[in-house]
């Protein structure tokens, strides 16, 4: 009974397999058949598109080499104009304009103009009703025009030797009725010219012309959808040619049904101006004759499938013969990937309890080090203020302070390891002086066998910025330069100085932002084993490392590039195998503080206002002189910068909306030079970056969008309540 019961669900699974690769198969075979389908289609209609923009071509060539040989007969014409002023050759020139204008095909009439702009002579005493456009083309003016019955032509001036026009107008009807209406664009297609304006020349239907292609239909048909046909004419009015589908009606059928078209157009130039010819048809007549040769098409895929029916169905049988030994690998497998989650997932675990039990620990040690670090640097202190100057003792315990207020930043960054976030503080810094204490500290880590040499000389310059951060990296360098020349000898070399943009691309390096004009540069060059391009490229990235197991985590260089980001500068490097490698740092120098604002009443600060929004800009100015506060305006930080140097300005408002890292890039730019302005930033939602600005003093406030005068004036007021009360607590 048991032997029954496996062997039925055997064959339940073998039939279940096989109606699987049956649906496999038979959605392949679809997913084939749709895509042929699509190729075959859209090639068909490809090559129907390119046929309508030769044809397209051809009408415009034509239309130009018939307005050609228009303007060649009105040179003609014009030498027998003339002979009507003499009576002995008006009667001739009479009969000769008018056999003209009656035998020439397309000729409507024409007539001579006097002087005084008279007419002297017309063959059909034609009036002009309208003009549409005119331009000028080999010294003759062209001007499309109707005239009072309703007819379209072309008028051509040439101007007599004796004073005087000659008019020649050619029917465009007529020529679009011998040249153009014969040709066959699909069951219901057509072919139209328009000039540059949208209003239509040549149509096959006489009601159509004259009119605007959008406005005159709306006025024809009101309540008609044109947006689509308005991106089409959009598209033809830019003088190219090209080939579009849109959705619009047949005007020449009394339903007005809306169909889908195919619109292609090429420009007839004319002088500077040119006219668009424009073959329409519908989609339709491409589209059903390629369904109906492609449904031909399916039958073939009807007789694959059944013949891949039956082949299924064998294979499924044969599938019971390995249904047994497939269980057994599958249950191997599952066995297996348990053991391995299992064992990840103790892994995970012990790893969580060593970074929960180094977190406690990091707090407890950093507790402990703040309580080691009162007494030192509070007696430190206490030593400087009784010390002299000049004795060395005082050197002795500035150094012990300077050495204290190391110790306490780095152990402020040690309780960011228990959660305990304190916010990096940049200062303010001497670069010699700074980058000689990183140095000193270099050398002591020097090994014997490798030479290390050392030229800093930053010519006074200074930047803002964290030295525990930037020892932090530059060691880190260091050490990364030393495990690269290994136990051989070698030398390492460290170069400083303060250049300029300029100077710095002739070395070949970019400068990470342009609003530094100047910048430190720190190489570090050593003669080690060097790198591949491939592990160049990588060296930044968490967790790469080219050390063994163990004796690396790969987040040195990564938490490098970090900091100085942090910094607004940048870390690059260069190497070859064999022959060494160089990172060069660049960090901005801060430009030298400059005398102070004028100080602030509390009652009218002078304001200055950036911002991409002409709109808002001229809102908030008009707003704040209604209060009779000063005010200026800035479009982007080139002229905002160009304002702060003009004069004195209190306040600084500022769109984040125009790049907010670019609005604390700015700020940042002159940190301490104008020490008593006030920055605000307007933003849409305070982040991050905005907080921690706002901490560091790179901001005093911000105020979210949107905001008012009377809103602004009122942070500046409080945060100059707060610098008053702060200034007198001092």
């Amino acid at each position: 009974m048991r032997e029954k019961t496996q062997s039925h669900r055997k064959k339940r699974s073998v039939m279940l397999g096989t109606a699987v690769v049956l649906a496999v198969f038979l959605a392949g075979l679809l997913y084939l058949g749709v895509s042929t389908w699509l190729q075959y289609r859209n090639s068909i209609i490809d090559k129907q598109k390119e046929q309508m923009l030769l044809t397209t071509q051809a009408i415009s060539e034509n239309l130009e080499q018939y307005i050609l040989d228009a303007q060649a007969d009105l040179e003609v014409l014009s030498q027998t104009a003339e002979g009507l002023s003499d009576p002995a050759l008006a009667e001739g020139a009479r009969k000769q304009l008018t056999t003209y204008v009656e035998s020439r095909d397309g000729a409507y009439d024409a007539l001579v103009l006097g002087a005084d702009g008279s007419v002297c002579f017309s063959v059909q005493n034609s009036r002009v009703a309208q003009e549409f456009r005119s331009t000028t083309q080999d010294g003759q003016r062209l001007l499309q025009v109707q005239l009072e019955d309703g007819t379209v032509c072309l008028l051509l001036v040439g101007e007599l030797a004796q004073g005087g026009q000659l008019h020649l107008l050619m029917d465009l009807g007529d020529y679009y009725k011998k040249q153009i209406a014969g040709l066959q664009v699909g069951t219901n297609g057509y072919v139209l010219v328009k000039n540059s304006d949208g209003v239509v020349l040549m149509y096959p239907e006489d009601d159509q012309l004259g009119i605007d292609v959008i406005s005159g239909r709306e006025e024809l048909y009101p309540g008609v959808d044109l947006t689509s046909l308005q991106e089409l004419v959009d598209q033809q009015n830019q003088g190219g040619e090209g080939v579009m589908e849109y959705e619009s009606y047949w005007w020449m059928d009394p339903d007005l049904p809306m169909v889908r078209k195919v619109a292609a157009w090429s420009p007839a130039h004319v002088g500077d101006d040119f006219l668009v010819v424009s073959a329409v048809m519908d989609y339709n007549d491409i589209y059903v004759p390629v369904a109906q040769g492609f449904a031909r098409l399916a039958l073939v895929f009807l007789a694959l499938t059944a013949c891949v029916t039956a082949m299924v169905l064998y294979l499924g049988k044969l599938t019971l013969d390995r249904q047994r030994s497939r269980a057994e690998i599958s249950d191997l497998r599952e066995i297996n990937q348990a053991l391995e989650e299992l064992h990840r997932s103790e892994q995970a675990i012990s790893h969580q309890q060593r970074l929960q039990i180094m977190g406690t620990m990091t707090g407890g040690i950093a507790h402990e080090f703040n309580n080691l670090l009162t007494p030192i640097l509070g007696h430190a202190e206490l030593m400087l203020l009784d010390l002299p100057e000049d004795s060395e003792l005082y050197d002795s315990a500035q150094e012990i302070a300077q050495a204290a207020g190391h110790c306490k930043e780095i152990i402020q960054q040690l309780s960011a390891l228990s959660r305990k976030n304190v916010e990096t503080v940049y200062k303010r810094l001497d670069a010699q002086e700074a980058f000689g204490r990183v140095m000193k500290m270099v050398r002591s880590m020097c090994p014997d066998h490798v030479e290390l040499t050392v030229d800093l000389d930053f010519g006074g310059a200074a930047f803002l910025g964290n030295e525990t951060q930037l020892s932090q990296v530059l060691l880190n360098v260091f050490v990364n330069a030393v495990h690269a020349i290994g136990q051989q000898e070698g030398h390492i070399a460290i170069t400083g100085r303060a250049l300029g943009r300029k100077e710095l691309e002739e070395r070949g390096l970019t400068p990470p932002s342009p609003l530094w004009e100047r910048y430190l540069c720190l190489d570090i060059r050593d003669d080690g084993c060097g790198m591949s391009s491939a592990t160049l490229a990588q060296i930044f990235d968490p967790f790469f490392t080219t050390k063994k197991a163990g004796q690396g985590t790969g987040l040195g260089l990564s938490l490098a590039d970090q900091i100085i980001r942090s910094h607004k500068g940048s870390i690059t490097a260069e190497s070859k195998v064999g022959q060494g490698s160089v990172f060069h740092i660049l960090l901005p120098v801060a430009q030298a503080e400059s005398a102070p604002s004028p100080a602030l009443d509390g009652e009218s600060p002078a304001i200055l206002l950036v911002g991409g929004s002409a709109k808002v800009l001229q809102m908030l100015s008009d707003s704040f002189r209604g209060m009779d506060i000063p005010v200026e305006t800035a479009r982007d930080w080139e002229e905002a910068a160009a304002a702060l140097e003009r004069g004195a300005v209190d306040v600084l408002a500022a769109d984040g909306g125009l790049e907010e890292e670019r609005a604390l890039d700015f700020c940042l730019s002159f940190q301490g030079k104008y020490p008593q302005l006030i920055k605000l930033l307007l933003v849409d939602r305070p982040t991050r970056e905005v907080l921690e600005a706002k901490s560091r003093g790179i901001l005093q406030g911000w105020l979210e969008k949107p905001v008012s005068a009377g809103a602004i004036l009122d942070e500046v007021r409080r945060l100059l309540g707060e610098r008053l009360s702060g200034g007198m607590t001092h």
